[in-house]
């Protein structure tokens, strides 16, 4: 302390000694001519002296004599000599900097400085020292203040131009320190009766009165800045003012200035005082309105007149700073000015219309850009104004008004562009700008007009842009400011300095318009996600991201329907303009935000269950994908009424746009081709939705005629083919009438279509292509299935509809397990293209195709982090694609297999809840394994058996042996293929059964008897190939796993082996299995000690196979015996042979485990029948040799002709060999028993 009171007084004693040589220098030059003032200067001399010697309170006791001190120097500047004044101006601007300066003194020094004003003496001085009160002091208040505001506020208005500069920068500090007073007093003193809630209606009478009246009670600081903004708002309106008298001249824009000023760093001044609000409400407001009302009568000029006009440079100063105010209104004092911020919000809309000048128009998208980065506004406006029954409805107007300013510039270029060819003016070489419209001219950027544009712009931008962001017929949109989230770059409506009104491009707007959707988007995300509801808190969908907060069914009622409301009032105009935009998109970076644009508003929609506006989205996503002449009727399903009103609303803005003739389109609309396929195969079925057929037939060209198209052969295709890859890809030189390099576009896939139901052979000629914003379209498609399928719903049919045809035209082809692969040939290749479905590709597009299969198969295989809803969905959406499929199938010879493919992948990422999708998927696969189409029937079997494999080796929680309910669920799925007769699906049954026996044959406990009746399934019908392949699974059975099968289930084992026995097609496997039989014999021999274990053989047994008091071991013996016995009478002798040997062998050596119950059923239901029988088949038998009979025999032995004895050679001697054979053995076997 000591310290700075010492440095403080060594000031002082330094600003005394320049004082002391101020006045002596003052008394030297007024001794002659004006002696008063030197003795003034003398006298102020020698109390500067006597301060000198002073060493405590020396400021205090100088201020207390600042009239005294300054009593010379006011003499002085009264002489109005230049020399003098110069003098005393700068020893009072001494005394100011050092704060020696009360509020007498200050009063005085303004009434110095005003009479110097009035002499136009010393300006820059004047202006300096005005400063220095302000600054360095705070005792100019109330009256003081209002001179020095009205001084400042003349020197405005000087001849000299840097007079002018300083004082409205003089002016700007004024404010500035005026209202920096506010806040510093409210922040010392801040009496609870000074602040009011934001909730307080100022419409009411009486309190407008009150706060009129209580004016008086501001503190100090506040006043006077109360006072100096009501006077502000009083000259604006051309009124006088009220406290800074004398002032009779200022400039609207520079009020206007001071205004956005105040209100942008201050507003916590309007917030916190009554008396302030009241002058926004009732000063602010309606001069707004007021300024804006003359715009009216100048809307409309004689038509070919330039938008620079006297009236236009007029105007645009003030607009423009108007419309800053109005931002600023909106921004910050939104809540304290809803019925005015709805005036103002409409006032910008109706600039947007298309009768306004395109500078005004220009400004406007500015300022709403300006608004809509304040994404917490959006919601305002949509509480305030949309969800209140009798009020405007501002949100969805704005974006209406957005939506329908893009539309408008497109479609004025259309109509141009046909207008100037139909009138011959078809040279593009000239630099022109076109479109002069009756409000205002218009600078369209044309083709070839890049010089024009770029002088244009850099008027207001400070340079052009060679990046093209959209690109139309003849006309281009340059890039002509950056897009960064969340900031508004207003060239126009930001820049001070510009008093002229600019030559603005239309094109311009458009950018800026452009940037006002995508901050709709992201601010209309940020509100939903705001209440806590985010894409990756939702089940199934896969955003990266650790924070998780709270789901949709966290939301409240009101939440909840204030989110709906906000998309409800933004989801057309977005969906109309980006589908537009992304139409007529040339900027890479730009397609892939408005695809993001695409997916969040899919998401937002999902989520909140809107699912005719997710479906609208999805919609026009897929048929961006698509290739823009590919005829496909989507999903034509009726929908109620309220559905069809709102997709003819959409459908009337998205058709807004009028179709020109093809010729005079710009080569902008066409991007890079980097494929080009075959349409998919699909049915003109009526069982689809109505809703987004609609928005599909938009999406076609109005000149699109498929019907209309030649008829060509296969060799003249692939002759066309080849062609137009050739043409298309040569970067020939550009014809001199067109020259641009924007015409020049490269193919990179030609393929051949797929023949549509019904469809004329001509259209099949039809080459397909796709450009680079397809393949774009189609990762985003992709992405948005798999970040958010739990959400999708009925969509999933589209999206997986569109998939589908966009796999065929790249020509992927389904490979094991069911991931696609590409089958095409290399455009720089001589190969010759492939048949049907497979696609010429260049270089170019080869390096995509890995990267989009592996895409396409993890958003199958993350289905497994979708909920059960979500699964069902995609499933039922897949075997609708199926069943189409198999419709269309019928008529072709190559099906897509892709969504049989995608089944297959799905079921394999789902084992572990198999229960959930298994019954749905196997019987459409059955289906699909009938149909006639090889190809198709092929997959349909390869998935079936493929899902029964995998989900038999699958690890799950349970053991799924032990879980006997799940087991049969699946395999009886393999064992339904049974009932299908076409061979290769049964070959790949019985290929499937022989891999379930080797990998799970130990472990299928309740599943062998399924298993086993596969296996036993053969019938007359079944080739060689397939009995071999069923005995090879028997002899598997019997040689490895007898051991391992349940004994219950070891009857149905006797019966299917004996049942290749019957089989006719081959002797061997049928000698083969009576040797199976013995084997088994031996078995069932060995299992006498676990017959306990056999308690429920009778369950799997007929009912006519059951005999009386027989214990379950002699079940199967009789089981055993019975079917011998019935090989024994077999037509073939050989079969006869051997099991009538096999039988009494049988019963010769185990024939002592048999009761004798069962040895009365033995010889009395099997051994006595069995000789009945074959005597009667050899008191039957033929006596001649037939040739029918010798080819048969030699047919049963393999084909090759068999010589017999004479002893054999007919039918009657081959069954009485056999009768012999029985006779012995029954007598055998009767004396055996009779001996025991």
């Amino acid at each position: 302390m000591a310290n700075t009171s010492s440095d403080s007084h060594s000031i002082l004693q330094k600003l005394i000694n320049n004082l002391s040589s101020d006045l002596r220098q003052l008394s030297t030059e007024t001794k002659k001519k004006y002696p008063p003032i030197k003795e003034a200067a003398e006298a102020c001399n020698m109390k500067l002296r006597e301060y000198s010697t002073m060493k405590d309170n020396l400021s205090i006791v100088m201020r207390d004599a600042s009239v005294d001190l300054l009593q010379p120097f006011v003499l002085g500047c009264d002489t109005k000599q230049v020399k003098i004044v110069q003098l005393c101006l700068t020893s009072i601007q001494k005394l100011l900097q050092h704060h020696i300066v009360n509020q007498a003194s200050a009063a005085i020094i303004v009434n110095v400085l005003s009479a110097l004003c009035e002499l136009q003496t010393e300006e820059l001085k004047i202006l300096q020292t005005v400063l220095l009160l302000v600054n360095t002091t705070s005792v100019v208040v109330h009256s003081t203040l209002a001179t020095l505001f009205v001084i400042t506020f003349r020197l405005c208005f000087s001849k000299d131009p840097t007079i002018v500069n300083t004082s409205t920068a003089a002016v700007r500090q004024l404010v500035t320190a005026v209202y920096d007073r506010v806040i510093e007093e409210d922040a010392q003193n801040i009496p609870a009766g000074d602040q009011v809630t934001q909730d307080s209606d100022l419409s009411k009478p009486q309190q407008q009165q009150q706060l009129s009246s209580n004016i008086d009670s501001l503190r100090p600081y506040a006043r006077d800045a109360y006072l100096l903004f009501q006077d502000l708002c009083y000259l604006i309106n051309g009124d006088q003012p009220i406290w800074l008298i004398g002032l009779t001249e200022i400039t609207r824009t520079l009020i206007l200035e001071l205004i956005e000023t105040i209100l942008t760093h201050y507003a916590s001044i309007f917030h916190c005082h009554n008396e302030f609000r009241y002058l926004l409400k009732e000063r602010v407001s309606p001069l707004v309105i007021k300024l804006f009302s003359p715009g009216s009568k100048h809307s409309n000029s004689s038509s070919g007149q330039n938008s620079n006009t006297t009236y236009d440079s007029a105007y645009f100063p003030l607009i423009a700073r108007l419309l800053r105010v109005v931002c600023i209104l909106i921004r910050f004092y939104f809540t304290l000015l809803i019925t005015e911020c709805e005036i103002f919000l409409s006032l910008l809309i109706k600039l947007l219309e298309p009768d306004k000048p395109v500078w005004q128009r220009s400004l406007a998208i500015e300022c709403i850009h300006k608004i809509i980065i304040h994404q917490n506004l959006i919601k305002l406006f949509c509480l305030s104004y949309d969800m209140q029954p009798h009020s405007s409805k501002i949100l969805r107007d704005l974006t209406n008004a957005i939506s329908s300013y893009v539309q408008s510039y497109f479609n004025s270029a259309a109509i141009s562009s046909n207008s100037t060819t139909t009138s011959g003016q078809t040279n593009t070489t000239n630099v022109a700008i076109s479109d002069k419209k009756s409000s205002g001219a218009s600078t369209t950027s044309k083709l070839d007009s890049t010089s024009t544009y770029s002088s244009n712009v850099s008027n207001g931008t400070g340079g052009s842009s060679n990046t093209i962001l959209f690109a139309y017929r003849n006309l281009l949109v340059p890039q002509y400011v950056t897009y960064t989230q969340g900031q508004a770059k207003a060239v126009y409506v930001e820049n001070w300095e510009k008093f002229d009104c600019p030559l603005i491009p239309d094109s311009y707007g458009i950018v800026v318009a452009y940037a006002c959707m995508l901050e709709l988007v992201r601010a209309v995300q940020s509100i939903i996600e705001g209440t806590g509801m985010r894409g990756d808190s939702i089940a199934g969908t896969q955003l990266r991201t650790s924070v998780q907060l709270r789901p949709l069914e966290s939301l409240t009622e009101n939440e909840k329907h204030e989110c709906i409301e906000v998309v409800n009032c933004t989801w057309s105009s977005v969906l109309v303009t980006f589908t537009l935009l992304y139409d007529v998109c040339y900027d890479d970076t730009s397609c892939e935000l408005l695809l993001r644009g695409f997916q969040t508003y899919i998401s937002l929609c999902g989520m909140l269950g809107m699912n005719v506006q997710r479906d609208a989205f999805v919609t026009c996503l897929c048929k961006t994908a698509l290739p823009p002449q590919y005829n496909i009727h989507l999903l034509g399903k009726q929908q109620n009424n309220e559905q069809q009103q709102q997709q003819q609303s959409l459908l009337q803005k998205l058709t807004t746009r009028s179709s020109v003739d093809s010729s005079t389109g710009g080569d902008y609309e066409r991007q890079q081709v980097v494929i080009v396929g075959t349409p998919l195969p699909l049915l003109n079925s009526s069982s689809r939705d109505a809703f987004v057929t609609c928005l599909c037939k938009t999406a076609l060209p109005p000149q699109y005629n498929i019907h209309l198209l030649g008829k060509q052969q296969n060799n003249e295709q692939q002759q066309q083919q080849q062609s137009l890859l050739q043409k298309l890809t040569t970067r020939s030189s550009v014809d001199s009438s067109t020259g641009s390099d924007y015409e020049r576009q490269q193919v990179v896939i030609v393929g051949t279509p797929l023949p549509l139901l019904n469809s004329s052979s001509a259209m099949n000629q039809t080459a397909v292509m796709l450009t680079s914003k397809n393949i774009h379209c189609m990762r985003t498609l992709l992405s948005v299935a798999h970040c958010y399928g739990s959400i999708l719903g009925t969509s999933w049919h589209l999206i997986l509809t569109t998939l589908q045809h966009l796999v065929w035209i790249i020509g992927f082809k389904p490979s094991t397990g069911g991931t696609l692969k590409h089958v095409g040939t290399l455009a720089n290749t001589d190969a010759t293209p492939m048949t049907n479905s497979a696609a010429v590709v260049t270089t170019a597009a080869m390096a995509d195709l890995p990267i989009l299969s592996s895409m396409l198969s993890r958003l199958f295989e993350s289905s497994v982090y979708l909920d059960d809803v979500a699964l069902h969905h995609l499933i039922d959406a897949l075997i609708r694609l199926s069943i189409e499929s198999m419709e269309v199938a019928i008529i072709v010879r190559e099906p897509s297999l892709f969504a049989i493919a995608k089944i297959l992948e799905t079921g394999r990422a789902n084992l572990n809840r198999i229960d959930v999708w298994w019954k749905p998927i196997s019987s459409h696969l059955l289906d699909v394994c009938q149909h006639t189409n090889p190809r198709m029937r092929e997959w349909g079997t390869e998935a079936i058996t493929l899902l029964v494999r995998n989900a038999l080796e699958y690890k799950y929680e349970q053991n799924l042996f032990d879980n006997e309910r799940l087991l049969h669920m699946i395999i009886i799925s393999l064992h339904e293929l049974s009932l299908i007769q076409h061979f290769d699906v049964r070959q790949k049954q019985l290929e499937a059964t022989l891999s379930i026996l080797t990998n799970n044959g130990p472990t299928l406990q309740t599943g062998w008897p399924i298993i086993l009746n596969i296996i036993g399934s053969i019938t007359r019908e079944h080739n060689d190939s397939l009995i071999r392949q069923a005995q090879q699974c028997l002899q598997l059975v019997v040689t490895d796993f007898l051991s391992t099968i349940p004994i219950c289930y070891l009857g149905i084992l006797i019966k299917v082996v004996a049942k290749f026995g019957f089989q006719e097609q081959d002797l061997n496997i049928a000698l083969s299995a009576i040797g199976l039989l013995w084997n088994m014999t031996d078995y069932l021999f060995r299992m006498k000690e676990q017959e306990h274990q056999l308690k429920n053989v009778n369950d799997y047994l007929d009912p006519n196979e059951i005999y009386d008091n027989l214990t379950a071991i002699e079940e199967l013996w009789m089981i055993l015996y019975r079917k011998l016995s019935e090989l024994t009478i077999d037509q073939r002798p050989a079969i006869r042979k051997s099991a009538s040997s096999t039988l009494f062998t049988m019963i010769t050596s185990h024939g002592q485990l048999l009761s004798t119950g069962a040895w009365s059923i033995l010889i009395w239901q099997v051994l006595f029948p069995l000789f009945e029988q074959v005597e009667q088949f050899f008191y039957t038998a033929s006596k001649e040799r037939e040739q029918l009979q010798q080819q048969q025999l030699s047919k049963s032995s393999g084909g090759q002709e068999i010589l017999m004895h004479h002893s054999r050679d007919t039918p009657e001697k081959q069954w009485a060999e056999t009768y012999v054979m029985i006779l012995a053995g029954v007598t055998r076997t009767v004396q055996q028993k009779t001996l025991k």
